[in-house]
This record gives C-alpha cells, sequence and structure tokens, in this order.
C-alpha cells in the first residue's frame, strides 16, 4: 500500500528533498517507506510540520541509474469522516535533486476520496494474439483489473455469457491467459472468449476479449540469408530432405545445381555445403574470401531439390503457393586487412590429417593480414564426432619472441591466442602477406561416417585485443584423399572418375554432390582435377592412406580433346628438341616424381601442339567430329 513517489531522471539520483501539502481533511499521512529494490544504505524520512504539510527526504549511498523509479512510499489514510467522491490535489513545491544538479519538475498529484468499495469497470489483456500451431499451455498474455479502487485484489475467471463461444479453448491461472488447445488461422482468425474479475469484496465486472490468431505460413520456405566473408548461410522453415540436394552434377544423374552463388561482376562462385545435422539450415563455404561485389543467391525448389522429408516443394516467397525457388541477395562491401584461416579438407576414418598431402604438418592456421597484426584471439570450432584434434601447436617459422597459447572451452572448441604485443620490432606486427602462425594436429575420427561433412570456424577473432577482424570457414569431408567413388577403398573405378572431371565430363562426384569434388580428387594438390591426378589414383596399389607424389611416373599418352571430342596420343620422344630452359624445368623437378611428370607431360604436350601448328601435320579425331588442327587443346595425363 502507501502513495508511491516516482522519480524520473536522466541522471543518477543520490538524494531528494521536496515539500508537500494536502488537506488534512481528507488524507492523514503518518509516515514513509523505502521502496522496494533500493541500494542497501538507502533511506527514506518524513516530517509532518503541521497537518497538510510535510518535508520529505531521501537518499541512496550510490548514483541510481538513469530511468524512472520509485524511491519511497507515503503512508496515508482517509479519515473516516471524510466526504465521499471529494478531490484534491497533493501539491509538491520545492523538488530538489542531488541539491539542484538534476533537473526537476514537481509533478502534482491528485487524490479521490472514495468511501466503501466500487466494483471494477474494465479488464485489460497484455497480449491478445496466438501464432496458429502454437501449442496447448501457451501463455497468450497477462490479464488486469481497471478499479477505482486503490490497492484491491482481484480474481480472474471464464463464465458463461454473450462472446463466450470459445471458452473451452482456453483457461485463467492466476492472471495468465492459457491456451487449452492448438489453433488453426484458416479455421477462423478470431476466438471470443468472457472473462469475469471480481475484487475482494466480491463486487465483478465481466467483458468480453478476442483473441487473434496469427497466420503461420506452413509451407517450407527461407527463414534467414546471412553473409559470411567466405560465403552465406540458410536457414529454412522446417527440415529440409538432403538426399535430393546437390551443387554439382555427376553422370547426368543430378542435374543443375540447387544452389546457385554469383556476383555481378565475379560471376558464379563455386563451394561446398554444410548442412545441420537437423536439417533446418545449411552453410555454403567457397573457396576463398568472397571478392568485393554484390551478390545473388538462388536456392531452387523441385521434385530434384529443395523439399522437405515429406516431399513439399520449397515454397521460395513464402507465399504459401510451393513450388518457386528463393532469390535473395547480400554484398561485400569490404574484403577484411586481417583474416585467419584454415583450408578444407577430405580425409578417411582414422586418418591423420596433413594439409598439403605428404606433409606431417598438420592443418595450418593462416594468418592473412597488413602487418599491423601484434596479437591475435579466436576461436576454432570443429565436430568433435568426426576429427580428435590432439594438439594446436606454434607454426616452426614463428619469431622465438611470439607466444602461442590454447584453452579447450568446451569438446569442439578452442580458444586460441598469438601474441608478441611487445616485441615486434620499430612497433610493428606479424610480416604482412600471409603467414602460418599454428598447426592444428587432428585424425578423422575412426568411427565417423564415411561421406560426412562438418563445419570447421575461425570465429570471434580480435586483432590488438580491441579490432574484431575476419574469420573463415571450412569443410570437413570424411573420405579418403582419391576415393572418388566413395566406397572406401580404391579401384579403377577411382581413377576413371576423376579422368571425367580432369575432361569436364562431370562436374561433381556421385556419392559427394554437395562438395567441390577437387576435395577429394586433387590428390596433387594443386587446387585443380587433372588426369595428373587420376594417374595418381589409378597408381595406388591398396590400402586406405590414399594415392602419394610417389605412385605416379612419367606419362607414355596424353589425351587430346577439342570440343568433346577425345584421343589418345602417345606422347612424343621430346629427349632430342628440349631446349636448355626445358631441361632446366625437367631437372628443377627431380625432388618429385609427380611433379616430374606433370613438368615432362606439359613440355612433350606443348611441344607436340607447337609442331602440328607449325608444319601443317593433322591430328585424328573421331570421324563425326567436325575439329580442325586450327584451335587444337592437348590435355596431358595418362589414360
Amino acid at each position: 500500500g502507501g502513495i508511491p513517489i516516482v522519480v524520473t531522471a536522466l541522471e543518477g539520483v543520490m538524494s531528494l528533498d521536496m515539500e508537500l501539502f494536502y488537506n488534512p481533511e481528507l488524507l492523514n499521512i503518518s509516515g514513509v517507506e523505502l521502496a522496494a529494490g533500493m541500494p542497501a544504505g538507502a533511506l527514506s524520512l518524513i516530517n509532518v510540520l503541521e497537518p497538510g504539510h510535510a518535508v520529505v527526504g531521501f537518499f541512496s549511498p550510490q548514483p541510481l541509474a538513469a530511468g524512472s523509479y520509485e524511491v519511497a512510499r507515503l503512508l496515508a489514510t482517509v479519515p473516516t469522516n471524510a466526504e465521499k467522491d471529494q478531490t484534491h490535489v497533493l501539491d509538491v513545491r520545492g523538488a530538489s535533486l542531488n541539491e539542484g544538479m538534476i533537473p526537476v519538475f514537481d509533478d502534482d498529484g491528485i487524490h479521490v476520496v472514495a468511501v466503501g468499495n466500487r466494483a471494477p469497470t474494465g479488464i485489460t489483456l497484455s497480449s491478445t494474439t496466438v501464432v496458429e500451431n502454437s501449442p496447448a499451455g501457451t501463455v497468450i498474455g497477462l490479464l488486469e483489473a481497471i478499479d477505482p479502487d486503490y490497492g484491491d485484489s482481484f480474481t480472474f475467471e471464464l463464465v458463461a455469457g454473450e462472446g463466450d463461444s470459445d471458452n473451452a479453448s482456453f483457461s485463467v491461472d492466476g492472471r495468465q491467459l492459457i491456451t487449452t488447445t492448438s489453433f488453426d488461422f484458416e479455421s477462423g482468425a478470431t476466438r471470443g472468449i468472457r472473462i469475469r474479475v471480481t475484487d475482494g469484496e466480491g463486487e465483478s465486472f465481466e467483458e468480453i476479449i478476442s483473441i487473434q490468431i496469427e497466420n503461420q505460413v506452413e509451407t517450407l520456405y527461407v527463414t534467414e540469408l546471412v553473409s559470411a566473408t567466405d560465403g552465406f548461410r540458410v536457414s529454412f522453415s522446417r527440415p529440409i530432405d538432403v538426399g535430393v540436394v546437390n551443387l554439382y552434377d555427376a553422370m547426368g544423374i543430378f542435374g543443375e545445381s540447387d544452389i546457385t552463388l554469383r556476383g555481378a561482376t565475379t560471376g558464379d562462385v563455386n563451394g561446398s555445403l554444410v548442412i545441420a545435422a537437423d536439417g533446418r539450415s545449411l552453410q555454403f563455404v567457397a573457396n576463398g574470401a568472397l571478392a568485393i561485389d554484390s551478390y545473388s543467391v538462388v536456392v531452387r525448389s523441385g521434385s530434384d531439390a529443395f523439399q522437405t522429408v515429406t516431399g513439399e516443394l520449397l515454397d521460395g516467397n513464402a507465399d504459401e503457393e510451393a513450388g518457386d525457388s528463393y532469390n535473395g541477395t547480400f554484398t561485400i562491401s569490404e574484403v577484411p586487412t586481417v583474416r585467419l584461416a584454415i583450408p578444407s579438407f577430405a580425409r578417411g576414418p582414422g586418418q591423420d590429417v596433413h594439409v598439403p598431402v605428404g606433409s606431417e604438418s598438420g592443418i595450418p592456421l593462416v594468418l592473412e593480414s597488413d602487418g599491423s597484426v601484434r596479437s591475435l584471439d579466436a576461436i576454432f570450432s570443429f565436430n568433435p564426432e568426426l576429427l580428435d584434434v590432439s594438439d594446436i601447436v606454434p607454426a616452426v617459422n614463428l619469431p622465438e619472441f611470439v607466444t602461442f597459447s590454447t584453452e579447450v572451452l568446451e569438446p569442439g572448441r578452442i580458444a586460441l591466442r598469438f601474441d608478441a604485443t611487445e616485441s615486434f620490432p620499430d612497433g610493428g606486427g606479424a610480416p604482412a602477406g600471409q603467414l602460418t602462425i599454428a598447426n592444428v594436429m587432428a585424425q578423422v575420427a575412426t568411427a565417423a561416417e564415411n561421406g560426412s561433412s562438418a563445419l570447421l570456424s575461425l570465429e570471434s577473432v580480435v586483432s590488438n585485443s580491441t579490432i574484431t577482424v575476419g574469420g573463415s570457414n571450412a569443410v570437413q569431408l570424411v573420405a579418403a584423399l582419391g576415393d572418388t567413388s566413395g566406397d572406401g577403398a580404391y579401384s579403377s573405378a577411382d581413377s576413371a572418375l576423376a579422368a571425367r572431371l580432369a575432361m569436364r565430363l562431370d562436374s561433381g562426384l556421385v556419392n559427394y554432390p554437395v562438395v567441390i569434388p577437387s576435395l577429394v580428387a586433387d590428390v596433387s594438390g594443386n587446387g585443380t582435377v587433372s588426369m595428373l591426378d587420376a594417374a595418381m589414383i589409378a597408381g595406388v596399389s591398396g590400402g586406405s592412406q590414399g594415392p602419394d607424389s610417389g605412385s605416379a611416373s612419367a606419362p607414355r599418352q596424353m589425351l587430346l580433346r577439342h570440343e568433346g571430342s577425345f584421343r589418345r596420343a602417345d606422347v612424343i620422344d621430346v629427349s632430342s628438341v628440349l631446349s636448355d630452359v626445358d631441361t632446366k624445368v625437367l631437372a628443377e623437378s627431380r625432388d618429385s616424381a609427380a611433379s616430374r611428370a606433370q613438368a615432362f607431360a606439359d613440355i612433350a604436350a606443348g611441344w607436340a601442339a607447337s609442331v602440328a601448328a607449325n608444319e601443317n601435320s593433322t591430328f585424328s579425331f573421331a570421324e563425326d567430329s567436325d575439329e580442325s588442327a586450327d584451335s587444337i587443346f592437348v590435355d596431358p595425363g595418362l589414360v
């Protein structure tokens, strides 16, 4: 009870002094009490100088937060002989906050004298809408009574009468109005109930309240498109059927891509998808940071594209008419000058992960910077069910004065810190350009399912303790490098599928339709899939560790291609016609059988094409080909 003293201030209040004038025939003030929630040590006092005139004081040992709040309550009663329905003003004068340091406005109160109880005059509900399909037990809002008597208590209930048609679909618990069923918008947008409020003296009031049912789009639609520096995330209203989604085609099985990312200037952007376990979101990860550009995203709807697990097609524009594709846009307006990146990779269950293949250094964390980085903090996140991380070690080429530390926050999340704040010379930072600062030592989980994938993320990246900079995403694919067929072993089918990629007969792999195929087929590690990769896969004698550079020998044949027609040809012996430069190229490649084979094939193919053009020689193609030697293209490699 009591009469509240409310202060509204833009600054924190520590003290209040004021005088109060009132009609003692209508109000008897006997004291003051501190309002709930005031700081420990706060105090409120009142001195009634004479009936109808009092001084009130308040102080707090610490400033109160800016805003509007109650600091105290006047303890008052109405004299028993006061005449009913009289009104008078509680006159506040000389109010001062913090001895006048805070501006104040005297806001007088009005006191209405009422003798005896009066019935409530109205009912309000804090919210009158509920979303269709919300479960039974959903709280719609809080009931309030409108009553002329101060301090009354109230009871609310549903009652029969006019407007009670939907009472059975609701219940009242205290002041809460709660649903007892789920509503369908299509069955009606409005529900009616009749509520009674009864005060502590038994006086009551009844009111009809309308509840609005908010329509929920029930089709599959895109709820969110969020851009990233290296791709985007799409969220859906319902789980999608992951088994029909593809980015790439293989042997004509899948057809066109179900998601496209296209820059107005840069054109189509290739990448991979990682679909969340619940099927309600996916991340598109491009092969690198996106260039400054305006980008469009198309999510295709169709029986062979985005749909629910029960076959309901995507509703691209969320108008509840399924079958249209989603179109979205975003803009990359700047490229971070500082970025921490991690590469995507494919390795099979139980395999150690070293990137590039053949190294023993783990997975590199690469800092791309403008030379300003003296310290860097980040969080590395991964799926611990697919990747066992044993350690994250500083790179061997880091200066000795750089410290690198890690902290496991939880399974799948590790905090990283690179620090040389006081040590870089001349006030500089890490060298501009690319610098490997650490390596993740990891192994693919032995229980990981072949073909499964997960997102690797470097997030919450902060440079020099204050500047938020670019993180990155990458893809882990559980697949042995070179296992293009996805059967967990190596056979001639793997090299044949790699050859189809090299010849651009396929854009993807059957068992990995949402992952860029070079992740599996680029065993040489040069970023593309060529016939050399097919050769290296063909040279694997067995086992599960994948092809390495020593599995290839110098090619004996090459494949000649032009506009879709192919012909085998022996690699021409050029030992007697190599120039000094060509000989040097071969000599410098002798550290690797693979690079030697690639260099030899490149030189031989180039020489053959040159001879054919200069000496007007011809190559024979398929009989139905209309091709000539004028624009011959030579793709070297084993077939």
